[in-house]
């Protein structure tokens, strides 16, 4: 097998350095064909490439010679980016370097026969490259173009929210479940917040992100139907224990008897049931309207992890907040947050806003 790779490799790239596609396609040839016949594959995800390859050179100066990576120019980035590579270690073992929607992972394929030996220092070179730190605070925003998905990370600016400040206090039964609830691995559920438009429901959101160590997906209300999508499944397998983040998710949660709405069938299943105990996908739904209008199916014991109604600050809240931010006139009537927050703007919505995930963003 590594007298197949050196004879093909150098000939292949040679002739094929101005068609990227060709490349790619060579590279999953080699790929299936090595897959065949060496059997076994060990994963490994959160792994900084750059930092491996570097190391495996090291320790294997030949694989250098013989190995076939190919990088991709981000043009947002301004720098390249793995995007896929094939490195024979010795004759019965490679590994196989992959960037899917820009999660880094890799395979370390051999046989019964391959060298324990050489496995060892390899899996002990993957740990010394692991990226445990995800960060907090990010989001990845989804987008699809022409059935192809992607992601997009974003990191949101620093904000702490002080829930017994702007909230009232029947949220801090309700805050301890759900972040107990979603900071677990390898689970399932669904979250709902809903209410009134200005009651802060975004910005518990975004604080949400800042307390839990996981991938947060950001579906957009324009772009919620591509969830319905026969694509998205194979692509969201990808990222298992991440949270689907769907805002204003009226139309989204609508009650199935009004209308058929293959999204929904899709949350359902992915927030419970056998597909869930698969993927351990999280979500978590907003929307303004009554919750009495969304499908019963979602508030099933099992599938539901909570919700909340995000209304308007009592009264005594509203004094408090409104002397903490110092305001010229002090509020004493219910009120909801953006109300609260803003009284002073004068409806000037380019002043700079203290929460949501948009500058302007107050629910």
């Amino acid at each position: 097998m590594e007298k197949l790779i050196q004879k093909l490799t150098p000939n292949i790239i040679n002739n094929t350095k101005k068609d990227l596609k060709q490349q790619v396609n060579f590279i999953w040839y080699l790929f299936n064909l090595i897959n065949n016949e060496i059997p076994h594959a060990k994963k490994y995800t959160q792994i900084s490439f750059n930092k491996f390859v570097e190391i495996i050179y090291l320790e294997f100066p030949k694989s250098k010679d013989q190995g076939f990576i190919e990088k991709l120019y981000d043009r947002n980035d301004s720098c390249f980016e793995f995007d896929n590579g094939l490195i024979p270690i010795c004759d019965n073992i490679f590994i196989y370097l992959k960037n899917e929607y820009g999660e880094e992972s890799m395979e370390v394929l051999y046989s019964n026969n391959s060298d324990k030996r050489i496995l060892d220092k390899i899996d002990k070179i993957a740990l010394e490259c692991f990226n445990s730190e995800t960060p907090f605070g990010k989001i990845y925003l989804l987008s699809e173009h022409e059935g192809n998905f992607s992601l997009k990370d974003f990191i949101l600016n620093d904000y702490n929210v002080d829930l017994n400040l702007n909230y009232n206090d029947d949220i801090i039964p309700f805050h301890e479940k759900t972040t107990n609830k979603l900071s677990k691995n390898n689970d399932k559920g669904l979250v709902i917040l809903y209410g009134l438009p200005g009651t802060g429901k975004t910005t518990y959101l975004r604080n949400l992100t800042k307390l839990i160590r996981k991938r947060f997906i950001y579906v957009t209300p324009e772009t919620a139907e591509i969830i319905a999508s026969p694509h998205f499944l194979n692509f969201i397998m990808l990222f298992p224990n991440s949270i689907l983040v769907i805002e204003d998710a009226e139309s989204v949660l609508a009650d199935r008897r009004q209308r058929a709405n293959p999204v929904v069938t899709n949350l359902l299943n992915l927030s419970d049931g056998i597909l869930s105990d698969c993927l351990h996908i999280q979500i978590i739904c907003t929307f303004n309207i009554d919750i009495s209008i969304i499908d019963k199916a979602f508030l099933r014991k099992g599938r539901l992890i909570s919700k909340y109604n995000f209304g308007k600050l009592s009264a005594n809240k509203v004094k408090i907040l409104s002397q903490h931010l110092k305001h010229e006139m002090i509020m004493e009537t219910e009120s909801t947050l953006s109300e609260i927050y803003y009284q002073d703007d004068d409806l000037n919505i380019e002043s700079e806003k203290k929460i949501g995930f948009n500058s302007y963003s107050t629910k």
